[in-house]
């Protein structure tokens, strides 16, 4: 299928991210330049089900433990969008609500001249739901920012504006946001850490968005997050 320039910023690009189910049984795809995401069964390896339309082609993408809401990032929107992962008895789903993100006028001040092409080509390139599954967690790529919504409640309700440095030369670009398996820190690439509690940054650590929690007992791993 052949897309307008105005379509998508990148073209010619296709499969993309992926999520796993629990026990393995499904695993949620995306191709960059489609709005929608594919459920497909590991069993038979066959696409079982669609959520979209979601408004543009596809960024990163986090699924519910209970596979109930799928969020997922959008070009060139600051924010996400949610879709329904199933409908009654049927996997799959329409695109029920679009968040859109707002940065602090402070932080607009202090970078008047934001990234002419942001990271990844799009504002938000990381969202992220906390293990608790109270929260959806978004990294703003521009200005240096994650920003909190609560989700024990459908639509998401925005609770934190999180500033990943104060001084403007420093200026990181989050393009992912992963969280330690006991989901008391969120580690957004860029070197932040943040207490996911309190919605500050606690510590300050060489971070990339390869990051993933794996677990080890006797030499042999236990448990793992994921990014």
């Amino acid at each position: 299928k052949e897309h307008a320039a105005d379509d998508h910023p990148i073209l010619g690009v296709g499969p993309h991210n992926t999520w796993m189910n629990r026990d393995g049984t499904r695993v949620y795809l995306e191709v960059l330049t489609d709005p929608y995401v594919y459920i497909a069964d590991t069993r038979t390896n066959r696409v079982i089900g669609k959520v979209g339309p979601f408004s543009k082609g596809l960024r990163p993408i986090a699924v519910t433990d209970n596979e109930q809401y799928v969020f997922a990032n959008v070009d060139w929107l600051l924010g996400f969008e949610v879709g329904a992962a199933r409908t009654g008895d049927q996997w799959g789903g329409k695109m029920l609500y679009r968040v859109e993100a707002k940065t602090p006028a402070s932080r607009v001040a202090q970078i008047p001249n934001p990234p002419a092409r942001p990271p990844h080509s799009t504002p938000s390139h990381g969202v992220n739901i906390r293990p608790d599954q109270k929260e959806v967690w978004m990294v703003d790529g521009a200005y240096g920012y994650v920003y909190v919504y609560d989700i024990t409640s459908i639509p998401p309700r925005h609770v934190a504006d999180v500033a990943l440095f104060q001084d403007p030369s420093e200026k990181p670009h989050p393009g992912w946001i992963s969280f330690s398996l006991d989901g008391k820190y969120a580690y957004p690439d860029g070197g932040a850490v943040i207490d996911t509690a309190t919605k500050k940054v606690a510590a300050r650590i060489p971070t990339s968005e390869k990051l993933i929690e794996i677990d080890f007992r006797d030499g042999k791993p236990v448990n793992a997050g994921h990014r």
